[in-house]
C-alpha cells in the first residue's frame, strides 16, 4: 500500500469516528426537569437540595426557576440545566 493510500484510509477511519461520536451525542434527548421535580443544583462549587418552581418560557426559555431547600426564598433563582442534575 502506498503512503497516500495509507493517508487516505486513515482519514477516511478518522472521519467515520468523528461521524459516529456525534451522531451519538445529537441522539442523546436533553435533561428536562418538571415543576416540584427535588433536584441538586451547584453553587459556588457545592452542591445544595433544592425545587423546581418553575420551568422557563420566553425570556427565561431553557431555565427554570428553582428554590434552594431549607433557605428563604430570597435565595431562589432561575438556572439553567448545567448547573442542575436529577437525585439519584
Amino acid at each position: 500500500m502506498s503512503k497516500k493510500t495509507g493517508l487516505i484510509v486513515v482519514t477516511c477511519c478518522m472521519i467515520g469516528l468523528f461521524l459516529l461520536t456525534v451522531a451519538a451525542y445529537a441522539t442523546t434527548p436533553p435533561v428536562t426537569y418538571a415543576k416540584g421535580e427535588k433536584v441538586q443544583v451547584s453553587w459556588k462549587g457545592s452542591w445544595y437540595p433544592a425545587t423546581v418552581l418553575e420551568v422557563g418560557k420566553d425570556a427565561n426559555l431553557g431555565k427554570y426557576k428553582i428554590h434552594y431547600d431549607g433557605y428563604d426564598a430570597s435565595w431562589d433563582e432561575w438556572v439553567g440545566p448545567d448547573r442542575m442534575k436529577k437525585i439519584k
